[in-house]
């Protein structure tokens, strides 16, 4: 993280010596304690994911901000699902520099007709000691795709319709 300093200047004047005043200049180091809990911008974040995703494609998920910086910012990120999302969805971190990006990846075939979401938790916490962290609702939407032809219901329809019928008459409903 960066330093913060503060810098000062301290006019000395010796009135008993009647001297010019001298100019001394200082710094002082802010040192950073871990008094600030890493936190999402919502504490729902939701990410719209087509059904027809590829496995492995990667969603980067916004970042969590820490006001503290250093060991005490955002140190790691954590996904909870449950058992059927689990198999579905993991998590990658990438690093750069002092920021880390969380991403959701895909690691399952997505089908929007058997289920169109999917609830998970994201957790992030800081590198204090003690640790801070907070955590986030990450709503996955399935977004439908057209990837289902229509079918008729049967193999087979039958209807009879006199000669004379206008047009536009409805044969078969």
């Amino acid at each position: 993280g960066e330093l913060c300093y503060l810098e000062y200047e301290v006019s000395i004047t010796d009135l008993m010596a009647n001297s010019a005043p001298r100019l001394l200049e200082g710094k002082i180091e802010v040192q950073d304690i871990n008094d600030n809990t890493p936190n999402f911008a919502s504490p729902v974040i939701t990410l719209p994911i087509p059904e027809n995703t590829n496995i492995g494609t990667l969603f980067p998920i916004p970042l969590a901000t820490d006001r503290d910086t250093g060991s005490n910012g955002v140190a790691t990120y954590e996904l909870m699902a449950g058992s059927e999302a689990h198999k579905l969805f993991g998590l990658q971190v990438a690093e750069d520099q002092d920021e880390k990006q969380p991403q959701l990846i895909v690691m399952g075939n997505l089908d929007r007709e058997q289920r169109d979401s999917y609830d998970l938790t994201i957790k992030v916490q800081d590198g204090g000691n003690p640790p801070r962290a907070s955590s986030a609702l990450l709503r996955i939407t399935i977004l439908d795709m057209n990837d289902n032809a229509p079918k008729f219901e049967k193999m087979l329809y039958e209807a009879e319709l006199s000669e004379n019928s206008p047009v536009g008459h409805s044969v078969l409903q």
